[in-house]
């Protein structure tokens, strides 16, 4: 429509490229031809017709869904706590109404309101929190029983929306031309909206201007990404070689170099990720007295933020390596307070010296593994299956499970403090009282622990605090750090020595301790 300074209407404003901040060309419509459409609320020759609102209420009872708030978009989270809108319709005031909705085709719940909504006015009526199915999520809302009688206008008593809960982030890189006010995108499965974002901002000069990333959790399933340009020439070329890529734990889902008309679509599918809830205890930090381990490392501000493992020469595969935390992670204390950092691998399960896909995590006081959000299981972009389950510390060794466990998209615990949890060879782990522990010394990171001979364990704590000062003490994330409590220590109470000579055989040092692991 084209519109007056009265706000009415006059015409058609047919299209063109002028905006309100880019007064270019606009293309009008003949009025003759749109005239057949606008006669009804256009006046007399000479005269005006004030507009129609189809808002005024014309009947005497109407409670309307006005809209749903909160259960739209991806969510990270399995719980969502919706609020209905609804709007006071008709002439009377409304003293009461009975909300009715159910979550994915499930039971109904009705809620009663009661209070005082004058005619034409809205409330928001909370709904209880919705425990939300990893997957689209659709809550059906209705409202009836308008001051406990039959409502007139029932075409608007129902609504309803979609939410949809995933455990697998993907993430959008978008590199702007000049034109970032021209691009939108969407994640979008069906008609329903998973994500969306844009328009951007419009830059003084040609050139690249890459967004921060975005990141959507999504449930396994398949999508389409959906990338707008309103000008229909992309976002590339004389203006900005722009682009765009979105990522997730396999690696690339979808990419373009911007080279694109109006819309540019990519498929992508979100197969299963397996999610596995480990359980250990490192014997370094391990305090019998609680059962927990301390965090002196965190206390000190030791651990660092990504994890340490792929700077020490670590391989990691399949999705793995440069995992980064958050302060506030950190900043957690009591029995879930953060450890370490350990890495979880995957193996095959006939032959489990094949390294499947691995993962740092962090782990626990309490010896749960989470992931870097300090909360989630760890989770692997392969497909549910039978694997074998190994667990690494930077200065412990390791223990695989003796068997394969199943593992899908539904959390599976395994417990590596438990005897009735079998590992890998023998001795894998140190008895505790009730509990078993992985073995701490292992300060050279290989398959061996050793007190003395060539490649030991023992000589890097000495050279660590000073060769020719033994009784020095130095402060940091070190692996001869062995008790982890934030200091290398080689002599008197605590010191990191004396655990590798115990662990090996204390009346034979010149025995070995060999990691149990193909």
């Amino acid at each position: 429509g084209l519109w007056n300074q009265d706000h009415r209407l006059i015409g058609q404003l047919y299209g063109g490229d002028a905006t309100c901040t880019n007064n270019v060309n606009d293309n009008f419509g003949r009025f003759d031809i749109s005239y057949p459409n606008l006669t009804t609320w256009l006046g007399a020759c000479g005269n005006t017709l004030n507009g129609y609102d189809p808002n005024a209420p014309t009947v005497t009872l109407d409670a309307q869904i006005s809209s749903i708030n909160s259960f739209t978009g991806s969510s990270c989270t399995a719980m969502r706590t919706p609020t209905v809108t609804v709007r006071n319709g008709g002439t009377t005031t409304l003293t009461s109404f009975q909300l009715t909705w159910s979550l994915n085709g499930g039971s109904s719940t009705v809620q009663n309101w009661s209070g005082s909504l004058a005619s034409g006015t809205t409330v928001n009526v909370n709904l209880p929190t919705q425990n939300l199915a990893s997957s689209a999520n659709t809550l059906a809302v209705s409202v009836g029983s308008p001051n406990g009688g039959s409502d007139q206008a029932p075409a608007n008593n129902a609504a309803s929306s979609t939410t949809f809960y995933g455990t697998t982030t993907v993430t959008l890189q978008l590199n702007l031309d000049r034109y970032g006010n021209e691009t939108t995108w969407q994640i979008v499965q069906g008609t329903a909206v998973v994500a969306s974002g844009g328009p951007y901002t419009q830059q003084a000069s040609n050139g690249v201007y890459p967004q921060s990333p975005i990141s959507v959790c999504v449930p396994d399933g398949c999508y389409d990404l959906k990338v707008s340009d309103a000008f229909g020439d992309g976002i590339c070329c004389s203006f900005g070689s722009g682009s765009y890529t979105l990522t997730g734990p396999g690696g690339t889902l979808a990419t373009g170099n911007g080279q694109f008309t109006s819309l540019a679509t990519h498929n992508f599918c979100i197969t299963s990720n397996v999610k596995v809830s480990v359980q250990a205890l490192l014997e370094g930090p391990y305090d019998s007295g609680t059962g927990l381990m301390w965090d002196s490392l965190r206390v000190k501000g030791l651990v660092p933020l990504t994890e340490p493992y792929t700077g020490m020469g670590y391989a990691h595969v399949n999705g793995g390596g440069g995992e980064v935390t958050t302060a506030g992670v950190l900043a957690v204390t009591g029995s879930n307070a953060i450890v370490d950092w350990v890495v979880v691998e995957l193996r095959n399960s006939a032959s489990p010296y094949g390294v499947l896909a691995t993962k740092s995590a962090l782990i626990q006081r309490d010896g749960d593994v989470v992931a870097v959000d300090g909360v989630s299981p760890v989770q692997f972009a392969v497909g549910a299956g039978s694997y074998r389950l190994a667990l690494r510390h930077r200065n412990h060794l390791g223990c695989m499970t003796a068997s394969a466990t199943a593992l899908t998209s539904t959390t599976t615990t395994v417990n590596l403090r438990s005897a009735a949890t079998g590992t890998y060879g023998t001795e894998a782990r140190k008895t505790a009282g009730s509990v078993l522990l992985l073995w701490a010394g292992n300060t050279v990171r290989d398959n061996t622990m050793m007190y003395t001979g060539s490649g030991n364990d023992r000589d890097p704590i000495l050279v660590r605090v000073g060769s020719t000062t033994p009784n020095n003490t130095v402060t940091g994330y070190y692996l001869e750090d062995a008790n982890m409590d934030g200091t290398a220590k080689y002599t008197g109470s605590a010191n990191d020595r004396d655990p590798i000579l115990v662990n090996v055989g204390a009346t034979t040092p010149s025995s070995i301790r060999a990691e149990q692991l193909p």
